[in-house]
């Protein structure tokens, strides 16, 4: 199985849904990981990783996964943290 840096990229999945679903997840993840607690922000490291997970993700893949991340954060609202 394909990775960046142990976050899996989920390439062996046939279900495209399920695979950008789960992309969307790792990113949605990785931000929550690297909240900085006082400013409730994603910190500039999360942000890298979270942009370089993007960008490992095969180009005609992307939208889907970037998607389904956005309509996760957007029903999610802020963090909670």
């Amino acid at each position: 199985m394909e990775n960046f840096k142990g976050f899996s990229l989920f390439k062996d999945l046939e279900d495209k849904e399920l695979q950008a679903y789960n992309r969307a997840r790792i990113m949605l993840n990785i931000m929550e990981d690297h909240i900085d607690k006082k400013t409730n922000q994603v910190t500039p490291k999360g942000g890298h990783l979270v942009l370089s997970y993007f960008a490992a993700i095969p180009e005609a893949e992307r939208a889907s996964a970037q998607k389904i991340a956005e309509d996760m954060f957007n029903k999610r609202g802020a963090f909670g943290v």
